[in-house]
């Protein structure tokens, strides 16, 4: 079977992830730290496993870059950080992150045997609810990254694969234009567009929808100033179905 270049890059070796290649580089959001979802303690970084690595034959040379995706939260080892403001971390996205750095030989992962945590599939279901999500990762590979880390902590969805790929559509936007989620950007696409989207909180996709969804919703303040300027709009709205049942 084919060694992944993550694989060949971070061999396993006594239960230890070691750098392979002669320089690592992972790159974390910035606003992970802002938001508390990454702390640095001393020479490691505890965050949710989910950010771009990017391997190096020498400082200079042109790295490859590949998503790591571990799907929980983790300790992961650095020898030094940088602060880079406004990065293209790929041709498509642009953003504030923390880069850290290892060299062949050194440990990036103290051990590799994950222990289940029901609170660390909280933290990813809130990781998205709250539109954390990096938009560094690809659309197609966000559903599976929460799978992911679903199974890795043992906890078993409790509803259809199909109605978490229905509702993580809702959540990502596009990043043009909010009002719209992103599946229509990327499935009328030719290409596939995976980047240029827009995580959006739980809560703010209510005021998208429609003027019944915004006023039904929790907070009253925010709900009423949505449907003021959906009503004002000359947007479409999308009935929810308890909407359709009252009406008729």
């Amino acid at each position: 079977m084919a060694i992944s270049p993550i694989e060949r890059n971070l061999p396993n070796k006594d239960g230890k992830m070691i750098v392979g290649a002669k320089i690592m580089n992972y790159y974390i959001p910035s606003h992970y730290f802002d938001d508390d979802l990454a702390i640095i303690k001393a020479d490691r970084v505890n965050s949710m496993g989910n950010f771009v690595v990017e391997f190096k034959d020498k400082e200079d040379s042109k790295g490859e870059r590949f998503l790591f995706n571990l799907g929980l939260v983790n300790d992961f080892l650095f020898s030094a950080v940088t602060k880079l403001k406004d990065y293209a971390i790929n041709s498509e996205v642009t953003g504030d992150f923390h880069k850290f750095t290892l060299t062949q030989g050194e440990v990036f992962i103290e051990s590799s045997e994950w222990v289940q945590s029901l609170s660390a599939a909280k933290s990813m279901l809130a990781f998205f609810n709250q539109g954390k999500i990096p938009a560094d990762i690809p659309y197609d590979e966000l559903v599976d990254m929460f799978k992911q880390n679903f199974a890795i902590n043992g906890v078993k969805m409790p509803v259809p694969s199909s109605i978490v790929e229905a509702v993580m559509s809702e959540l990502i936007r596009d990043s043009k234009n909010t009002s719209r989620a992103f599946r229509y950007v990327t499935g009328n696409s030719a290409t596939k567009v995976q980047h240029g989207y827009h995580p959006m909180r739980l809560k703010e996709i209510p005021k998208h929808t429609s003027v019944f969804a915004a006023l039904t919703f929790e907070d009253v303040k925010a709900s009423l100033k949505s449907s003021i300027l959906l009503s004002r709009s000359d947007r479409s709205q999308i009935p929810s179905p308890l909407e359709s049942v009252i009406k008729h």
